[in-house]
């Protein structure tokens, strides 16, 4: 049931082994997370660099802006998850962030939603490259909840092995879930070679 306060300004993350940065907030707490004018970057290794994940009833409000690189390597660079019960609300904008190669790649941004709680984050003017995934990608599932996404102004190159440059989707395939994702996505340059539809 804490009440916690990050905030991170001009810090360079460098080689970690898993995460540069990683928050959870568990219980019945509450994270307020500031990231800004920061560098994450795994080097040869495999890790993640930014990851933020509430559970229990948690709630997390957080800034991710103006960074200078985010990378990861082999994972997501940006991973928002909410475990059902909880919720976040934030914002991914003006970073520049790059996925490198490895066992699995990753995404840019991922965000995923569960249960019956309603969230909402901006992704906003980062400019993402890399990736043998998606660039941007935003699931609600496992529950009745709703996502609010913002997509606007960003610039995304994917790998060869790209899959989407934005991806969106409520619930689960053959599921009962009630899930929305109610999205905004506007003005977004996206180059790569995409999967065929299927």
């Amino acid at each position: 049931a804490s009440n916690t306060t990050i905030d991170i300004t001009a810090c360079t993350f460098m080689q970690p082994k898993t995460n540069g940065l990683q928050v959870i907030t568990e219980g019945t707490s509450f994270s307020s997370v500031d990231v800004s004018n920061s560098t994450f970057d795994p080097g040869a290794g495999l890790a993640a660099a930014i990851d933020l994940v509430t559970s229990g009833s948690g709630d997390m409000d957080f800034n991710i802006t103006g960074n200078p690189l985010i990378k990861s390597r082999g994972i997501n660079a940006v991973n928002i998850f909410g475990f059902a019960g909880s919720k976040f609300e934030g914002r991914v904008n003006n970073n520049t962030i790059n996925v490198g190669g490895g066992s699995g790649s990753g995404a840019g941004v991922r965000v995923n939603a569960q249960g019956n709680q309603n969230s909402l984050i901006e992704i906003k003017n980062n400019t993402i490259t890399g990736g043998d995934d998606y660039g941007i990608t935003n699931i609600a599932s496992l529950g009745s909840g709703r996502l609010d996404v913002t997509i606007t102004g960003n610039a995304i190159s994917l790998g060869n092995a790209g899959a989407y440059g934005i991806h969106t989707a409520a619930g689960v395939s053959s599921s009962t879930f009630t899930n929305k994702v109610c999205a905004n996505v506007a003005n977004n340059v996206t180059t790569g070679v995409p999967i065929p539809n299927a």
